[in-house]
């Protein structure tokens, strides 16, 4: 049950709009712009790890987004 949940609850970070984007936590608004010029630039993401290219993502902030991010 509790898996469920948290499928519910991703983010496909190659669809994400930035709304979606935004309420993820430590992104916002710029973050999450930073996303998707990052995610048009180099035709989407691979893998989640590859969130931590984009400026301003670092480990820290990877790992409380872990949780709640996928690639689809």
């Amino acid at each position: 049950m509790l898996e469920e949940v948290l499928v519910e609850k991703s983010v496909d970070i190659n669809q994400a709009s930035l709304e979606e984007l935004d309420r993820l936590p430590g992104i916002g608004p710029a973050l999450g712009q930073r996303i998707i010029d990052y995610r048009e630039q180099n035709n989407g993401f691979y893998d989640i790890e590859e969130i931590m290219e984009v400026s301003g993502i670092g480990e820290k902030t990877f790992q409380k987004l872990e949780p709640y991010i996928y690639v689809g």
